[in-house]
């Protein structure tokens, strides 16, 4: 399946459920809208920005562009659906080199939009890109022995939360979504 079909520019699912339908309808893969609402499968957001990837792949984007796509339609066959949230594109709010807080409201609008139309959300983000295409969240180092100044994080995506995690432990330290990230650098 090509993911540009898919467009989870946020796009698709403001065309309505026939046309969902129509681009889960998967034969191979057994994928349908119904099995993607029924939890069946997994529901994991692709975070990244497409355009930055290009910057970085230059005249090598089809390629990774390809490999993407095999990925998303591999995951499928394993029981789990990718959606793709390009913060570049997208249809909840277009962000030009965002701050974290920023995507982590994204995020937390996207999960909203999702519940809607899909009546779930995501159970993980795979966020493609290292710290110039998503950045991770910086918060002081509390450690007064530890030379860091700052700690650099992606529990953030984890926990949809912007607090502190070290003054906001109860709230900031609680996992949400399951998050891994491909850097690229």
């Amino acid at each position: 399946m090509d993911y540009s079909s898919v467009n989870f520019c946020l796009r698709l699912l403001v065309t309505g459920e026939q046309e969902i339908q129509r681009t889960y309808n998967d034969p191979e893969g057994g994928m349908s809208l119904s099995l993607l609402k029924s939890g069946r499968y997994e529901l994991g957001l692709i975070l990244t920005d497409l355009s930055k990837l290009r910057e970085q792949f230059g005249t090598n984007y089809p390629t990774f562009e390809r490999a993407l796509n095999e990925y998303i339609a591999y995951k499928i066959s394993d029981r789990c659906a990718y959606l793709m949230l390009d913060v570049s594109d997208n249809l909840i709010a277009k962000m030009q080199s965002p701050g974290w807080q920023q995507i982590v409201g994204l995020i937390n609008n996207a999960n909203g939009f999702l519940k809607e139309h899909l009546i779930r959300t995501p159970d993980t983000i795979f966020i493609l890109g290292d710290n110039d295409v998503i950045p991770m969240g910086r918060f002081p180092n509390h450690i007064v022995m530890d030379p860091d100044r700052e700690v650099e994080t992606d529990l953030i995506y984890s926990t949809l939360s912007d607090s502190d995690p070290w003054r906001q432990a109860g709230t900031a330290l609680v996992p949400q979504l399951k998050v891994g990230r491909l850097p690229f650098g």
